[in-house]
């Protein structure tokens, strides 16, 4: 089987910093939260810090989520310029 080139290098370096930064968000808020929520179920926590953790949940959520979508669609586009690669030869 040959591998063959999947777009131009500024979208290979956009999706291996997007892989790279979503990495790096699990591996450093991951524990943080697991930290939480372990803490949580030991000491019962103000309503305030509580709301705070609560919200620091749903943000990495979110932000882990738009990171998988976006690289998903830089996926789709790398498929769709690959199609028109084929196209053209």
């Amino acid at each position: 089987m040959e591998l063959v080139s999947s777009g131009p290098p500024w979208l290979m370096i956009t999706v291996s910093g997007l892989s790279l930064v979503g990495v790096v968000i699990t591996a450093v808020v991951g524990p943080v939260v697991v930290d939480r929520r372990r803490s949580r179920r030991a000491v019962s926590e103000s309503s305030g810090a509580a709301v705070i953790a609560k919200r620091a949940d749903d943000a990495v959520m979110i932000i882990q989520h738009e990171i998988s979508d976006l690289q998903h669609r830089v996926g789709r586009l790398e498929a769709l310029q690959m199609a028109g690669i084929d196209a053209q030869r």
